[in-house]
């Protein structure tokens, strides 16, 4: 983390020690370093809790597994859940998938405790129950997002950002936690480092 690194940290501890769900939505382009954000908050934040990573929604016979997947949260103390990507599917099964996000938003009569990360390349691929989270973050932005982004993110600090991320050998997020912005850096986490190897850093 960067300038504001205390401050950013001590309000996710008491996010994790006080709330009983966090929601999480990280968006941006592929290899900007999304998965390797969230696994980033998992090692440094929520270390005892227990990690499930969803990459895809099917079976072996192109069967959605929406019910599967609940049950396996239902039936896991302290998730931290990784859903990554979603928005590959939304288009299709529309249907499926808003009754699938409303029950994670109220998974909360199920579990005591635990954290839902969203990944998404675009925000307008995030149905509306999404759209209120406790930390919001880019990992890529573009002049033609702005607009879209103003609501969340102040226009300087979206400005700055852009200028972190023309650094191509180094990867940024810009952060909206709990009404403060931040711009974080991204090393590498060790358990991306485990899981995808050293040949592909972003994520």
């Amino acid at each position: 983390m960067e300038e504001q690194y205390d401050k950013f940290d001590l309000t996710m501890f008491d996010m994790v020690e006080y709330l009983p769900i966090i929601y999480i939505s990280i968006q941006g382009l592929s290899g900007s370093g999304k998965t390797n954000l969230a696994y980033l908050f998992y090692e440094k934040y929520f270390p005892n809790f227990n990690l499930l990573h969803y990459e895809s929604y099917f079976d072996s016979e192109k069967n959605l597994i929406f019910d599967n997947i609940l049950d396996e949260i239902k039936s896991t103390k302290r998730p931290y859940v990784i859903f990554d990507d979603l928005s590959f599917i939304v288009r299709v099964y529309q249907k499926e998938i808003t009754y699938f996000l409303s029950e994670l938003m109220r998974i909360r009569h199920s579990i005591k405790k635990g954290a839902f990360v969203f990944i998404s390349h675009y925000r307008k691929s995030v149905l509306p129950v999404l759209r209120e989270a406790h930390i919001f973050c880019l990992t890529s932005l573009f002049q033609n997002q702005m607009e879209d982004y103003s609501k969340i993110f102040t226009y300087d600090s979206m400005y700055g950002f852009i200028n972190k991320i023309k650094n191509l050998r180094e990867h940024y997020a810009l952060v909206w936690l709990l009404g403060d912005i931040y711009t974080i850096k991204l090393p590498l986490s060790d358990m991306y480092l485990r899981k995808f190897g050293g040949d592909n850093k972003n994520g």
